[in-house]
């Protein structure tokens, strides 16, 4: 049961609203919201409840104690290493379910391990890398009084589980929702604001992203060695879309959802192909993210590294962004691809980023977006192997008039869709949002309107097809 999916659109999601709103109590609300949550983890990941049900209790008790040290100012040394160790559980977590495979896999050719994962694969919990981070971010924020330690469980159990963020994000700090944990009388939400943001979410899935991924499967299932150019370059562009629309879409289904329930989740993206530079690509791509590895991880090693000089900047960049590789998933060409982008912020730290500045913004936006539908080729393609294969023939290197075509892959239909998409990663979406005129509202209405039935229709046709962020 996805946002997208049938089920939850006519089924979970109104029946989980009836209860919400019929008592306007914030407790009774939590108490929905906790069960309802619970019921949409059931639903999808029935044998990791007691993880959920552990990982929630740790924090909240970390967070307890924690709270209770620096209120009574006892020894700051104490609080600092109940924080280390709520964080390195967390982590454990995380490494055990997601990563543990991929390690002793690497470690087998110098390391002889009978281990059972080989046989029976590790399955991570739903959504724990998201969940991971925010029970982080909160131990450190409790820990440098950004926030209080939650006394109250229910709060706390919302903040962790809320499902429309809990499978893939948005990352979000606590203190950017408790103050609507802790209200005691429900303010109505602005409910038909966050209808028509689900509404375009569920459109930019279903109506682009799923199309896009036609071609794109059909492009990247293909013999390469035989591939003509101008195949791989269309590939590679409608991922570049399907990408940003897969996942932007579930992005704004879920702050709809937070919106209609009276959450308001901080913003993911703000028109990512439209950056001038890297370091403006990723200001504007998965931002919460973004932001996580610059609270807490960038700045501490900016701290920790004070005395490195010119070096300082650009090692941490590389280690941030290797890190945030590593975070979308257990295998080397996401490591690497987190790699690529932190040389290529490196590099517009130590002086490069100026001189981008100077020329004309249609050069800085041209150079910017062929480095970043590069650095897809390396996220797409999991086998390394065969990358040099796929950049060979987008470089015309490798049969540029091969005998895989356009046209014998009958994608050529396809181009209004790529123009189409490419059109709406512009600002022009904004006018989605702008109600100015009475004829502007009714054209809003019935162009909403017309996205759910033309997704519904697709749906239905179609199926469900997963979410690209689901795995990480």
């Amino acid at each position: 049961m996805s946002l997208a999916s049938i089920p939850f659109i006519f089924l979970f999601f109104p029946f989980f609203l009836l209860l919400y709103y019929v008592i306007p109590l914030g407790w009774w609300r939590k108490v929905v919201l906790v069960i309802g949550s619970l019921f949409f983890i059931i639903w999808l990941d029935p044998n990791h409840v007691h993880v959920f049900a552990l990982l929630i209790l740790i924090n909240y008790l970390f967070g307890l104690v924690i709270s209770r040290m620096k209120r009574e100012r006892q020894d700051s040394k104490s609080a600092w290493v109940m924080t280390f160790l709520g964080i390195v559980i967390n982590l454990g977590f995380l490494i055990y379910y997601k990563y543990s495979s991929l390690i002793l896999t690497s470690l087998s050719p110098i390391i002889r391990i009978e281990n059972p994962f080989f046989t029976n694969p590790i399955i991570p919990p739903l959504g724990i890398s998201f969940l991971t981070f925010n029970a982080v971010s909160y131990l450190v924020d409790v820990y440098q009084q950004i926030v209080p330690g939650e006394k109250n469980l229910l709060s706390f159990s919302c903040f962790l589980l809320m499902f429309p963020k809990l499978t893939l994000g948005p990352v979000t700090r606590y203190d950017q929702i408790k103050d609507t944990l802790s209200t005691k009388w429900f303010q109505n939400p602005k409910f038909i604001k966050g209808l028509r943001r689900f509404v375009i979410g569920l459109g930019k899935k279903l109506i682009l992203a799923d199309n896009l991924a036609i071609i794109v499967n059909k492009v990247f299932d293909a013999d390469y060695s035989t591939m003509n150019t101008s195949v791989a370059w269309f590939g590679l562009l409608a991922f570049t879309l399907q990408i940003f629309y897969d996942f932007s879409g579930y992005t704004d289904m879920a702050i709809g959802i937070g919106i209609m329930i009276g959450y308001q989740f901080p913003e993911n993206f703000n028109s990512p192909y439209m950056a001038k530079s890297i370091s403006d690509f990723w200001r504007r791509w998965h931002m919460t993210l973004t932001n996580w590895f610059r609270t807490y991880l960038f700045l501490p090693l900016e701290l920790k590294l004070k005395n490195a000089g010119a070096f300082r900047q650009p090692v941490s960049i590389i280690i941030v962004f290797i890190a945030t590789g590593i975070w979308h998933g257990a295998s080397w060409n996401f490591l690497i691809w987190g790699a690529y982008y932190g040389i290529l912020l490196a590099i517009e730290a130590i002086g490069f980023g100026k001189i981008l500045k100077r020329i004309p913004v249609f050069f800085q936006h041209l150079i910017t977006m062929l480095f970043v539908i590069i650095g897809w080729v390396f996220f797409k393609i999991t086998n390394i192997a065969s990358w040099s294969k796929f950049l060979s023939v987008l470089v015309g290197l490798n049969h540029p008039s091969g005998e895989i075509t356009l046209r014998s892959m009958n994608i050529l239909l396809f181009v209004p869709l790529l123009i189409i998409g490419a059109l709406f990663t512009t600002s022009v979406t904004s006018k989605f949002y702008n109600e100015s005129t009475l004829a502007g509202k009714i054209i809003l209405a019935l162009s909403i309107f017309g996205i759910f039935i033309i997704s519904i229709s697709y749906l239905l046709a179609n199926g469900f097809q997963p979410f690209l962020y689901a795995k990480f």
